[in-house]
């Protein structure tokens, strides 16, 4: 029977980095190559004349959705996906101190070895095209905002009519891609029977929109299948962060935001929505403000309280119920 095996891929725009090492932590090989289709190929014969090993690496912006994507294609080989900030905080405890392409390879095989990452099973084809497009909406939309502000400003300040004539055009070029994506978006949610579902119970929900809705769907479509709700919230970076030491300190909690910060800017305008419009999101916000809490505070607890209510609806295939979320735990 072979030895089980533990490698880590550091992952570059160009570059892949392989480390591989045993139980005893004994590196057996270190190997580069390119990111490109034919780098990934040679990597995935390479390891499958390993032998039986498990396989860990880290999210490097978008440069590892390619190699990601085919070695969870291969069954025989087990792919794991490191959390950053967990794989950040080994590589402290095991007192590394540089940060190399090898070192950050070997800090990912040992991390495989000592942390038995879940084994990573890629979420569904449409929901990835989902995300890109509304990730790509979203994007437009931040543009258009600081479009406006420098239209504003330019007004103020005087500017010459040919650069608020431009400024101008370029802002009517954002709306018009922003409603390209957004119909694409929605052609692509209506279009999948699982997604289909979960849009109209997103937009059953008062205060979540189309377009707010697309944009929690993409996120939250992607998710791995079978989470708790309190996983979710870790997902959000909205779980709270206690601070207490003896008698010394006692610090406000805060939120984490060790989570997606896009999943969190999406939830952001619905609950602000939801604090403003009459029903129980108002009531729930007022509440907490009448308990002492910052406005902000109280945002972010409707966000907290929002996604719960959507992991219900998704888990129970329902639709929102005002009642239930008043009146639910979080």
């Amino acid at each position: 029977m072979s030895q089980l095996l533990y490698a880590g891929i550091d992952v570059a725009a160009a570059e892949l980095v392989l480390a591989v090492c045993d139980a005893d932590e004994a590196f057996s090989a270190e190997l580069r190559f390119p990111n490109t289709t034919a780098g990934i190929a040679r990597l995935k014969r390479c390891l499958l004349k390993l032998g039986e090993l498990k396989l860990c690496l880290e999210p490097t912006s978008r440069y590892h959705l390619a190699v990601l994507q085919a070695l969870c294609a291969v069954p025989q080989l087990y792919v794991g996906v490191a959390n950053p900030y967990a794989a950040r905080q080994f590589a402290k405890a095991s007192g590394q101190r540089g940060k190399t392409d090898r070192t950050d390879a070997r800090v990912l095989a040992r991390f495989a070895l000592h942390c038995a990452p879940a084994r990573y099973l890629p979420p569904r084809p449409v929901a990835v095209e989902l995300r890109a497009i509304t990730r790509r909406q979203g994007a437009l939309i931040a543009a258009r905002s600081a479009e406006k502000n420098r239209l504003h400003a330019a007004v103020r300040g005087g500017d010459p009519r040919c650069v608020r004539r431009s400024i101008e055009r370029q802002i009517a070029q954002l709306g018009r891609e922003i409603a390209v994506l957004e119909q694409t978006a929605l052609a692509v949610a209506r279009g999948d029977a699982q997604l289909a579902e979960c849009f109209t119970e997103l937009v059953s929900a008062k205060g979540i929109g189309q377009r707010s809705a697309l944009a929690l769907l993409g996120e939250l479509s992607v998710l791995p299948a079978g989470l708790g709700k309190r996983q979710w919230v870790a997902q959000a970076g909205l779980d709270p962060q206690p601070q207490e030491s003896g008698s010394s300190l006692h610090a406000p909690r805060h939120i984490s935001r060790r989570g997606s910060r896009t999943l969190r800017r999406a939830l952001y305008m619905p609950a602000l929505t939801m604090s403003q419009r009459s029903g129980p999101g108002r009531a729930y916000y007022l509440d907490l403000l009448a308990r002492g809490k910052r406005p902000l505070q109280a945002i972010v607890a409707l966000m907290r309280k929002l996604l719960l209510a959507i992991w219900g609806m998704f888990e129970s295939h329902t639709t929102f119920d005002p009642a239930r979320f008043y009146h639910c735990s979080a």
